[in-house]
C-alpha cells in the first residue's frame, strides 16, 4: 500500500508506456494522428490488457476509509489520500484527453 506521503505527491506525471514492463518509454499523451506506428501499437496492446471502467454506481465514506462500486458490482476502498491522488490524477488525464481529442478534431 502507498504511504501517505507517497498518495500526495503532486508531480505532474507523463503519460509513458513501457518503462516497468522493460520496454522503450514513449510519450503517448499527444492526438492520435501524431503517434508514430510503434506508439499506435503500444496504445492498441494497452487498451488490450485494460479493463474497461464505465461510470461508479456509488461512492461513499466509511470508517476513514473511501469506496467505490464499480459499474460491474466490485467494491474498491481506499484512503483519504490516495482518493484524492487518484481523483487528481484522472482529472488530468481526462482533461489531456479531451485536449487530444480537440487537437486531433481541428487537424482533421
Amino acid at each position: 500500500m502507498p504511504s501517505v506521503a507517497s498518495a500526495l505527491d503532486t508531480r505532474p506525471l507523463r503519460m509513458q508506456s513501457g518503462d516497468r514492463r522493460g520496454r522503450a518509454i514513449m510519450n503517448l499523451d499527444k492526438p492520435k494522428n501524431m503517434l508514430t506506428d510503434a506508439e499506435r501499437l503500444q496504445v492498441a496492446q494497452n487498451l488490450e490488457q485494460s479493463v474497461h471502467y464505465d461510470a461508479p454506481r456509488r461512492v461513499w465514506v466509511e470508517d476513514g476509509h473511501v469506496f467505490v462500486e464499480g459499474h460491474n458490482g466490485e467494491i474498491v476502498s481506499m484512503l483519504p489520500a490516495v482518493a484524492i491522488k487518484l481523483g487528481r490524477l484522472l482529472s488530468e488525464a481526462g482533461a489531456s484527453s479531451l485536449i487530444n481529442q480537440v487537437m486531433q478534431e481541428s487537424q482533421s
